[in-house]
């Protein structure tokens, strides 16, 4: 009824308008008409007092914040009323006067234009409605039965006019009807988005709530798996038995397992919370796939299954996007590939789908021999927390979340993800991106028309590797034994891939060798086996490479013929993403002691270990200094640090770590975020203060147990200049300290984090 009201008082305020426009036009008439005068003036005045007051009625019910609107709905309505007897009394005046003149029909066209204008403004009020008509068109019905005689050819337009009138009534009972069936309707609905609006906060509220305990959680969890992974790693330099060794590899892949289940819960609320951010860098295609396939070749290996990258040698090398998001996607799905699979392979496939110059469509495919899936079981696999199998008696463990977070980042990306499977033959999960082209130039070494031969008993393996030289510009052929080899005329080096059913394409190698003594032999073989194949086939082989080979091994090894050891640096080793994203680097001059010690707090507390001092380094390569509160964690550092060749110091709070600083000359700073007294932050923007018109700058790297990207935006925005996410794995922490303090460079002394 309230909003009925409203709408009356904005309707009928435009009605009036209308009315006052009417009465002038009769008032300027009733100056012509006979022997009218004051007695025609009187009503259209009351009407015009009456329009008044409805007019002003009209207003406050429109405003819809009267304290009383019963009150003005009465005044509106005996204001309408006023209006309709006052137009009545003058129809009834003239057309008693005025006989066939114009101005009675006028007044009979006015009323029952008037009666049709109430509809608008009156619809919903359909008793008002009535009395209205009923009003107005009543005196042209009294006049008509009145004066019949007088009238003449206007009673036709009279009955004209009660015949809209009645027609009025019908319609306005059943728009008044729809009326209220509809701001019903309305009313219903704005109730229900409200209740909508009041959950959807509810729920964000709670998804919030959620994201931030996870974070903590998360946080709380990473501090002590810092030191059960930190401690496992610093045992596996000590001397252990067999036995200790397999209970220490127990450990750190138990520890591994449990750092994957905290980053898919973190990601999962994360893209829940719409809080999944995107980098848009340079990187390499087939870099990405490589580095997937060799950080699970071991784990592929040790189940004899075999794990191949197919590279489409028609795709660009390198492309923009976020090299980390699709490197995840790719390792989730190449994990579960190898996890169901108990024997045959698995396969990486990069395959170019379209594009032009300017943009590439690339489907990236992991293909397995697996058990396969069952039709029915296909629509639930990206859902959240569905597994293939829930049952208590699965043989594979896992969150659910994997698939779940792979088709929220690909969806992010605006790409597409599927899968193809039947059981019994294998299963294909597959994502489609469309990414821009980078126009830079080959980073891999320049190949000259070298002529190559693929020999091994794997189709699959063969297929890899000639796709892979097609990469570097290698043209090569491929064949299952060396014969095909013998009978080439013009070779310059072989490949074979050696499984373990391909022992015979060594005894094949005299034959080679006599057919061709300068032809270059390089043996691919699984990583367990390169050490004794080395060591008993090392004299007639070139190198020996490791499956899956990549790219820029393979390059190196063609380009240089007299190397017995290909590698080298290489930018996609274990632990090198946090370096690869880890802000700005340094730049100015080399980092010392602050100059202006007084822009800083002063602090009393001194910096006192409260660990065992870590191992002596004779000529250490730099001085670090551990800001960090947790005893576990300053042990592994300073130990981490010791294996790297860095002398370290201790302060147990940000306070202590701005006195050190004063005190002493440091080339580098580890800082815990989350610390008492002081945190790192706060630690931190006091150091970059204290820099200010000095030009120093000490490279300052966040190691802490916090793993949202906001955390790391705030480290950022403070000064830091890297950040290390707990477990810390300490070649990564090398390559940061290098990269920041040497440039990239190794200090000039060989690295010492390799166990």
């Amino acid at each position: 009824m309230a909003q009925g009201l409203v709408d009356l008082g904005r309707r009928g305020g435009r009605a009036v308008l209308a009315y006052l426009l009417l009465l002038c036009l009769m008032m300027g008439m009733s100056a012509e008409m006979r022997g009218m005068g004051w007695s025609l003036h009187g009503p259209l005045l009351v009407g015009a007092v009456a329009s008044g007051v409805r007019l002003v009625a009209s207003r406050a019910l429109g405003r819809g914040r009267e304290a009383k609107p019963g009150i003005w709905f009465c005044t509106y309505a005996a204001a309408v009323l006023a209006v309709g007897l006052s137009w009545a009394l003058a129809t009834v005046l003239v057309l008693r006067s005025q006989g066939l003149e114009p101005a009675p029909v006028v007044m009979v066209v006015a009323s029952a234009a008037l009666a049709a204008g109430g509809l608008g403004s009156m619809v919903h009020m359909t008793r008002l409605f009535t009395v209205w008509v009923l009003i107005v068109n009543g005196g042209s019905g009294v006049g008509m039965l009145l004066f019949w005689s007088h009238l003449d050819g206007i009673a036709v337009i009279a009955w004209g006019s009660l015949v809209l009138g009645f027609y009025l009534l019908g319609t306005g009972r059943q728009a008044g009807r729809e009326y209220w069936d509809r701001l019903n309707a309305h009313m219903l609905l704005e109730e229900r988005s409200a209740a909508l609006e009041d959950a959807r906060r509810a729920a964000e509220e709670a998804t919030k709530a959620k994201s931030e305990f996870l974070a903590s959680m998360s946080h709380e969890i990473r501090t002590p798996m810092n030191g059960v992974l930190g401690v496992a790693d610093l045992l596996r330099d000590t001397h252990l038995g067999p036995e200790q060794q397999q209970l220490l590899a127990t450990l750190e892949s138990s520890g591994q397992d449990l750092l994957r289940i905290i980053n898919d819960i973190l990601d999962f609320s994360k893209a829940e919370a719409g809080r999944l951010e995107l980098e848009h860098v340079s990187f390499d295609l087939a870099e990405v796939a490589e580095h997937t396939a060799e950080l699970m070749a071991a784990r592929a290996q040790a189940k004899g299954v075999e794990l191949d990258v197919w590279l489409d040698p028609s795709l660009p090398q390198t492309v923009a996007g976020d090299p980390g998001r699709v490197r995840q996607v790719l390792l989730n799905l190449t994990s579960n590939a190898v996890k169901f699979t108990d024997q045959g392979s698995v396969r990486i496939e990069l395959e170019r789908m379209g594009g032009d110059d300017v943009h590439v469509d690339v489907r990236f495919t992991v293909r397995d021999s697996g058990p396969g899936i069952p039709q029915a079981a296909q629509k639930r696999l990206f859902r959240a927390f569905s597994q293939l199998d829930a049952s208590i008696t699965r043989r594979h463990g896992g969150t659910g979340l994997g698939l779940a977070i792979c088709r929220q980042l690909v969806g992010l990306m605006h790409g597409h993800i599927g899968l193809q499977s039947e059981p019994g033959r294998g299963s294909a999960f597959w994502f489609d991106l469309r990414l821009p082209v980078n126009r830079t130039p080959s980073s891999l070494l320049p190949t000259s028309a070298a002529r190559a031969m693929v020999v091994g008993g794997r189709h699959e393996g063969r297929i890899a590797l000639v796709r892979s030289l097609a990469c570097i510009g290698v043209e090569a052929k491929s064949a299952t034994t060396l014969s095909a080899a013998v009978a080439e005329e013009a070779l310059d080096f072989v490949l074979m891939d050696v499984g373990p059913h391909d022992q015979h394409l060594f005894m094949e190698l005299e034959r080679l060798r006599a057919a061709h003594p300068d032809v270059r032999v390089l043996a691919v073989v699984p990583v367990a086996a390169r050490r004794d194949v080395r060591a008993v086939h090392g004299e007639v082989l070139q190198d020996v490479l490791t499956r899956p080979v990549r790219r820029f091994v393979l390059a190196q090894a063609v380009a240089n013929p007299d190397s017995t050891e290909v590698g080298g640096p290489d930018p996609w080793a274990p632990g090198s993403d946090e370096l690869r994203d880890s802000g700005p680097r340094i730049h100015g001059p080399r980092r010392g002691p602050l100059s202006n010690p007084a822009a800083l707090p002063a602090t009393e507390a001194s910096v006192t270990p409260t660990l065992p001092p870590a191992p002596e380094v004779a000529a250490p390569r730099g001085r670090v200094l551990i800001v960090e509160d947790n005893p576990v964690n300053q042990m592994l550092a300073r130990r981490f640090l010791a294996r790297a060749g860095f002398a370290s110091g201790l302060a147990r709070d940000g306070k202590e770590g701005l006195e050190a600083l004063r005190g002493d000359r440091w080339d580098a700073v580890l800082m815990d975020c989350q610390m008492p007294v002081m945190d790192g932050i706060e630690a931190t923007t006091h150091i970059r203060r204290g820099e200010v018109g000095t030009g120093a700058h000490i490279p300052i790297i966040a190691m802490t147990a916090h793993a949202m990207e906001e955390d790391r935006r705030r480290a950022m925005e403070a000064g830091m200049d890297a950040y290390l996410t707990k477990p810390i794995q300490p070649q990564e922490m090398e390559r940061v300290l290098n990269d920041l303090i040497f440039g990239g460079s190794d200090g000039g002394t060989p690295s010492l984090s390799e166990p």
